[in-house]
């Protein structure tokens, strides 16, 4: 099963007695905050749910697997997400 913005938005918006709308735009300003926060190199740490961070990877020499030609990786920001406590039990307790 997936949940895509709208399927959030509406599941918000009932149990808070909001429009849908207004919940969406709620749900689009927080991802664009924290998009802004990731793009200035800002940790975003939500407790219990997780840190999203912005990491450099260094270069590297990587291999084609269909061809095993090797080729050179420049270095790059990528995002990380790590889980936060609650999640990461929550997560354990399911399995």
């Amino acid at each position: 099963m997936t949940i895509n913005k709208n399927d959030l938005a509406k599941t918000i918006s009932e149990k808070h007695d909001l429009t849908i709308q207004k919940t969406l735009d709620i749900i689009n300003d927080t991802f664009d905050e924290i998009e802004n926060a990731l793009l200035n190199n800002v940790d975003v740490n939500i407790v219990g749910f997780g840190c999203f961070k912005t990491v450099k990877r260094p270069d590297r020499i990587a291999t084609n697997p269909q061809t095993g030609k090797t080729f050179s990786l420049a270095s790059r920001k990528v995002i990380k997400f790590v889980l936060g406590k609650h999640l990461k039990n929550l997560h354990k307790s399911k399995k």
